[in-house]
């Protein structure tokens, strides 16, 4: 599982932890890295929803405060839940992976490029 410690990370900017046998949910906390730029959690065995510290909804509400993130990686998952509108607010984001998930809804509009 994803530690609860790497929140405390704030000065982090990437953060890959994908393509491993990682297990549990993904920590709110990790919504309290506001310096990070990329993010991959992609092709492990996470499941749950995405921490609302890290979106607002199902994917957490606090990811809409990552905003100058410009790589999510969520592709590849046992990810449940709505897609959140807060992601809406991730502007810098270039790279943006939901599928291959168990995830609902609509990308943000104002993702749309």
């Amino acid at each position: 599982s994803i530690p609860t410690e790497m929140g405390r990370l704030t000065g982090l900017t990437e953060l890959f932890l994908h393509s491993n046998k990682l297990t549990g949910a993904i920590p709110s906390e990790l919504g309290k890295l506001l310096s990070i730029n990329h993010l991959r959690v992609d092709r492990t065995d996470l499941t749950g929803m995405i921490p609302r510290e890290l979106e607002q909804q199902s994917i957490p509400t606090e990811m809409g405060r990552l905003t100058g993130l410009t790589e999510l990686f969520l592709h590849s998952n046992k990810l449940t839940g709505a897609i959140p509108s807060e992601l809406g607010k991730l502007l810098s984001i270039n790279h943006l992976r939901v599928d291959r998930t168990d995830l609902t809804g609509m990308i943000p509009r104002e993702l749309e490029q």
